[in-house]
Formats: structure tokens, C-alpha cells, sequence
């Protein structure tokens, strides 16, 4: 027997071993042995039972859909009863869950007077940036029902780009709860509006002429001097945002928060608001969202992201900035209590982290040092 397997074998010109008696090739790795031969049966039962579940639920799935597709065409006239019912009910219950959930998430930031500002005047973003930003605005509304129930914020998009706006509104941010949406038409309806539209346009034509005297191309990724493009960026925020109802009625509630900051936030009060420049720092330009700052003469304030990420022996790597929902959440979390290491250390994403440089040891008498991680109140 073994002798006729050889021979078959070594005709088709296939390598062969020999384990245990059983002659197996390698080219087809077809088994020749009762227990191979088993399990061999065993895959295959295996296969085609698996095969028949995903069968079944691919039908379900177009028994669905054409259920639905029946339901748009012609009403319920064409389902029996019991199918009629059943697509009723579930969107009689899914409409009632959203309601209660608006409602509630509605009352809850009334509760919280917590406003997160999200200011998308700045001109400095590519489209695929812009896209970008998008995605992110969505993460901050995704974050906010995650904390409806501790500390949900009004979240506010103030003066988004075309792209941005019509993507949020294609998602349905519109009928939102807790999320307006303040387009750049709508602003320019009222009289304050207009007057910041005017001034930014002023204060870009101004630093726009004088970047070209300098040899700047603002806005352009290609500029000469960075800084300058940075201020003028910084101007054109500040002259946008200084129409908004809080900037006009309470400066002194407004927070904008700026990496290039030295002020590090400690606590979130009631009433506050919080301003998230809307830019995604692919190439981070420094002193945007500071400038805006000092223009208005409002306060501001960084994330204490080295002394968080200090205790655990890494750093923020270099040109490395965090995501406006990431900060966003941040907020929330810190509203509702929780203290900056946890929330921090818990957010900031792993691959903008790096190993903290060690410091050299101090010699003997020079005393302790108290610069190495431990977390300290910003007031003590």
C-alpha cells in the first residue's frame, strides 16, 4: 500500500514527507490517514454550517430592507398586518427615545451653564482640514451625550466654513440637541454681526498688505513667515468672534484656550465659556488662538497637559496638538469633578506621546527636587 503511494507520488513529480505512517504531500496537502481524514470532514461541516448562518442572515437582512424600501413606495398597503405593526412600533419608539433624550439632554444643560464655543472663523484650513474639522465637530456632540448625564455642555459652532457646516448639516446636526450652529450668513444679519464682519475684513485687509509688503503670502501653505500669518489669523478670529453675544455681554466669562498660553486652567466654574480654536494643525502655526485672545482682551488658559502626562514620565511630542473634541471632553470631565491626571492621561491619544527626557541627578546638598511629576493645586 505505502509502496503504491510512493510510486503515485514520485509520477506527479510532488515532494512528499512521511509523519507517523501516513504519507501527506505537500503540494496538495491531502492526507492519506483515517484521523487526518476526520478532521478533514470535521473543516468541512464546520464550513458549510457556517455558510448556512451567514446565508440566513443575509436574507433577514433583505427581508428587512425590502420591508423598509416597501414602506417608503407604498405606505403600509402592501404588508400584512403584522409586518405594518411591526414597522410602526419600532419607529413610534425610536422617535420617542430621541425626543426624551433632547429633552433631557436639553434640561440638563440648563443645569450645567456650561457653554463650549467653537470658533471655525479662522480662514487657515485646507478642504481636506476642513474635513476634517467636521469630524471632529461631530466628536464634540458625541462626547456631550456621553456626559449628558454629569456635565453636558451648549455646545456652539461659530462661523463654520461652507464644507463644514453642510457635512454637520447633513448628519443632522441641525435638529441637534444642545449643538447651534452659527453660519457666517446668519451672523452678518445683525447689526453687531456685520460690524466684526467689516472689521475682519478691514484687520485681513490690513495685515494682508502688510505681509505683502513684508513678502508674506498669508493663509498660503508655502508663506515666508510663519508668525506673521499666525498673527493675521489670530486677527481675523478675534474680529469674527467679537460679534457674539458673550464676547458683547459677559468678557469676563470667556475663556479661550490656546496651547501658547502660560496661564494653565485649573477649574471650570458655572457660567463659564469656553473657546475652542476650530483648526486642525496639520503644520501648527504658534500664536493664533492667543492672538485672538489679546485682541479681544478676554482671558486665556492652556490644559496643564506636561504637568498630567508628567506623572506618568512622558510629554506632548513635539508640534503636537490635541483634537477639538478631545478638548472639548476634557472640559466636560473636568466641570463634572474629575481631576486633570485622570482625565488627561486617559485622553491624550498615545501616538502624540513621548518618553519625558530624564533630568540629570542633583548632587548631594543640593536639595530635593520638587519640578518631577507630583500634582500639585494650581492655587497652592
Amino acid at each position: 500500500m505505502e509502496a503504491a503511494c510512493f510510486a503515485a507520488v514520485a509520477a506527479a513529480g510532488t515532494t512528499w514527507t512521511l509523519t507517523r505512517r501516513w504519507l501527506v504531500t505537500k503540494a496538495g496537502g491531502i492526507p492519506s490517514g483515517a484521523s487526518a481524514r476526520r478532521r478533514e470532514r470535521k473543516a468541512e461541516r464546520y464550513a458549510r454550517a457556517v455558510d448556512r448562518r451567514r446565508a440566513k442572515g443575509r436574507e433577514k437582512r433583505r427581508q428587512l430592507a425590502d420591508l423598509k424600501r416597501r414602506a417608503r413606495e407604498e405606505g403600509t398597503d402592501g404588508m400584512t398586518e403584522e409586518e405594518a405593526a411591526q414597522l410602526q412600533s419600532n419607529a413610534a419608539r425610536s422617535s420617542r427615545e430621541r425626543r426624551s433624550e433632547a429633552t433631557e439632554l436639553e434640561a440638563l444643560v440648563a443645569g450645567s451653564r456650561l457653554t463650549i464655543l467653537v470658533n471655525c472663523a479662522y480662514d487657515c484650513n485646507t478642504a481636506r482640514e476642513r474635513q476634517s474639522l467636521a469630524h471632529q465637530l461631530m466628536g464634540v456632540y458625541a462626547a456631550n451625550k456621553r456626559n449628558r448625564s454629569r456635565s453636558p455642555a451648549q455646545v456652539v459652532v461659530w462661523l463654520p466654513a461652507p464644507e463644514v457646516e453642510g457635512k454637520l448639516r447633513d448628519k443632522g446636526a441641525g435638529n441637534w440637541p444642545a449643538f447651534r450652529i452659527v453660519p457666517r450668513e446668519g451672523a452678518a444679519a445683525t447689526d453687531a454681526a456685520a460690524a466684526a464682519a467689516t472689521a475682519a475684513e478691514a484687520a485681513a485687509a490690513s495685515e494682508a498688505a502688510a505681509a505683502a509688503a513684508a513678502g508674506v503670502v498669508v493663509g498660503d501653505a508655502g508663506v515666508k513667515d510663519r508668525a506673521a500669518a499666525a498673527a493675521a489669523d489670530g486677527v481675523q478670529g478675534a474680529a469674527a468672534l467679537a460679534g457674539s453675544e458673550w464676547v458683547r455681554e459677559s468678557p469676563g466669562r470667556v475663556v479661550i484656550l490656546t496651547p501658547d498660553s502660560e496661564v494653565e486652567l485649573d477649574r471650570v466654574e458655572d457660567g463659564d465659556v469656553f473657546v475652542i480654536g476650530g483648526i486642525v494643525d496639520r503644520s501648527v502655526r504658534r500664536g493664533q488662538t492667543l492672538r485672538t485672545a489679546l485682541d479681544l482682551g478676554v482671558r486665556h488658559a492652556r490644559l496643564p497637559i506636561a504637568r498630567a502626562l508628567a506623572s506618568e514620565g512622558e510629554e506632548l511630542a513635539v508640534g503636537s496638538v490635541l483634537n477639538v473634541d478631545t478638548v472639548a471632553e476634557a472640559i466636560m470631565r473636568r466641570k463634572a469633578g474629575d481631576e486633570w491626571p485622570a482625565i488627561l492621561s486617559e485622553l491624550v491619544p498615545k501616538r502624540i506621546r513621548a518618553k519625558a527626557a530624564k533630568k540629570p541627578a542633583k548632587k548631594r546638598g543640593e536639595g530635593k527636587d520638587t519640578d518631577g511629576g507630583e500634582w500639585e493645586d494650581a492655587d497652592a
